[in-house]
């Protein structure tokens, strides 16, 4: 059953036991449990309820604890449910005396009936006769002479006749107790004259006509009076009402005793005694049967607590189990993910022994030949010298510039490799001019360009610029023509070309030369072979100038691919991108 169902089933039931106090109070507790705390209507009324059943039950302490809650919640809602709730608080405080608090609530109620948004001029007559009932109930008679002559005021205002003779028999009721006996007489017979229209209200009809028959009685009309009490009586056995029939009974007994038929007067009294002992043993049933119904009640309630307990329980039982599986389940995420990066680190670091090993085994086998070339070529030099033969020095000392060549391009790559490696190669963006980067390429390696007899050339777009690294840039630039002179026969060509494709400036590196086999393309920018690969013309290489250029390539937000076919030729293709505007 879902929150509003819930609710609308208590209220129901609540509505439906408005006269059985117990089960008003048992219930009215438990819509303020359900209700939730914003829930103010049903939390107002809730208290209300309560309020209304401890006051029918004489617990007035309880009733006006209940009733200022409501108040209190009542600042949420419209004046008029305040005002009906100051309505009830006065006519409590009338009921145990305290006529200054009756006074007050009631000229609060009545001040919001009369002002604001909210008006209801029949509500205000009605709040007029409480007022004036509750002095009434306590003797402050002018009190009540004033404020029931208000409320026949306005009710003749409304042009409410009914309304207004009800109003109007109040008024004799208190003429008659201040003695003002004529206009009691006219007043109370003015409203017995609608007795017809009261029907239902048997109560307030026989009221009147006590009052009025004592006012006869008082003017020793004693006849009219008896006559009166007879025809009270009558309607009071008719309607079963049994505290006028022993107020009647009392009357007619003393009317007896005052005409001196004292055996007549003796019958009334022992049915007034009758009445009254059997409105007392009712009273009496009616406490047994609300402690009974208070009992099972408070016996429903302690189960309904049981079971609200142990459902409690349960699901503080679920919630620490769930927390545990979560607890263990976050452990267990932990640890794989523990034992996943160990893994992972395990890995990194088996690759890296690998490529150590295969980086030292180049680099011996590739320092090796300049290292022997030098200690060759000093001895030569020795014996050239010895035997004048300085013809052939020439020669020698292009071999010497060659293997010096060699080795510097070996020790730059890996001098910057080994920065790389270690995250210390500076990054530092900037706009750069491919047009000039092409053109200091060509002046660096056209020598060895002219040495192959090859032809080195440059197409670059005009005022074409990239945002990169310059560094990093020379380098991917320098790797690739070298690359492509180093395998590319004589009276070959390599072309540096460039031009913005999609945003993006596309530089193409091609050459004329052997072309790359399949079985390398899928590691060709991985740190793999074993040993270095030779040029056209038995250029030796470390085999670290493709890595470098793929990763400086991506470090700078760029791509690269190749296109090749053997002995048809090489392309590499780098994207990099262009300065922001």
């Amino acid at each position: 059953m879902d929150y509003e169902e819930k609710i609308k089933v208590l209220k129901s039931i609540l509505l439906h036991s408005v006269n059985n106090d117990d089960s008003t109070i048992f219930y009215g507790n438990r819509l303020l449990q359900e209700a939730h705390e914003t829930d103010h209507s049903n939390k107002f009324w809730a208290n209300v309820y309560l309020g209304q059943a401890y006051k029918s039950q004489g617990s007035y302490e309880s009733a006006l604890e209940y009733l200022f809650e409501a108040l209190r919640i009542g600042d949420h809602l419209t004046k008029k449910d305040v005002a009906m709730v100051n309505s009830l608080i006065g006519t409590l405080y009338g009921k145990i005396g305290d006529v200054e608090k009756l006074a007050h609530y009631f000229s609060l109620c009545i001040g919001q009936y009369e002002t604001g948004d909210y008006q209801d001029s029949i509500r205000q007559v009605i709040a007029y006769n409480n007022l004036a009932e509750g002095y009434y109930n306590n003797d402050y008679l002018d009190s009540s002479l004033k404020y029931y002559q208000k409320a026949e005021f306005f009710a003749q205002e409304l042009k409410r006749e009914y309304l207004t003779k009800v109003i109007t028999g109040n008024i004799g009721m208190v003429n008659a107790r201040l003695g003002n006996l004529d206009l009691a007489e006219e007043q109370l017979s003015n409203a017995l004259e609608y007795k017809s229209s009261m029907g239902n209200d048997a109560g307030t009809i026989t009221t009147y006509q006590f009052h009025l028959a004592d006012v006869y009685f008082q003017k020793n009309r004693i006849d009219q009076a008896r006559d009166l009490v007879e025809e009270a009586l009558a309607l009071a056995h008719q309607r079963g009402l049994k505290e006028q029939i022993s107020d009647g009974s009392l009357k007619m007994s003393e009317f007896y005793t005052h005409v001196g038929d004292f055996e007549k007067a003796l019958q009334f009294y022992q049915q007034h005694i009758v009445y009254r002992d059997s409105i007392r043993n009712l009273a009496m049933i009616q406490n047994l049967a609300d402690m009974r119904t208070r009992y099972e009640v408070g016996q429903k309630q302690a189960e309904v607590d049981v079971l609200t307990a142990e459902k409690r329980i349960q699901q503080l039982i679920m919630l620490a189990i769930g927390a545990f599986a979560l607890v263990l389940v976050v452990l267990a995420g932990i640890i794989y993910k523990y034992y996943q990066t160990k893994s992972r680190i395990n890995r990194e670091l088996e690759s890296l022994n690998q490529t150590k090993d295969k980086f030292f085994s180049i680099i011996s086998h590739d320092l090796r030949g300049p290292v022997s070339s030098f200690f060759g070529i000093s001895r030569m030099i020795k014996f050239l010298v010895q035997t004048k033969e300085t013809d052939q020095l020439m020669v020698i000392a292009d071999d010497i510039d060659e293997s010096v060549e060699r080795l510097s391009n070996l020790l730059d790559n890996l001098l910057t490799w080994a920065m790389q490696q270690q995250g210390h190669f500076p990054n530092n963006p900037e706009r750069l001019s491919l047009g000039e980067m092409a053109e200091e390429i060509v002046k660096t390696l056209g020598n060895m360009a002219k040495a192959k007899n090859v032809e080195l050339s440059t197409r670059v777009e005009e005022n074409l610029e990239v945002w990169a690294d310059k560094n990093m840039t020379m380098t991917i630039l320098r790797n690739l023509v070298n690359n492509a002179l180093k395998f590319t026969p004589e009276k070959g060509q390599v072309r540096i070309s460039a031009k913005t494709v999609n945003g993006l400036a596309v530089i193409r590196i091609a050459d004329s030369g052997v072309g790359i086999p399949k079985s390398k393309l899928d590691t060709l920018f991985k740190f793999h072979d074993k040993k270095s690969t030779y040029g056209t013309a038995g250029e030796k290489g470390l085999g670290l100038g493709l890595q470098l250029v793929h990763e400086f390539v991506e470090i700078n937000g760029g791509s690269i691919d190749v296109e090749t076919a053997e002995s048809m030729g090489t392309t590499f293709i780098v994207r990099l991108p262009l300065p922001i505007s």
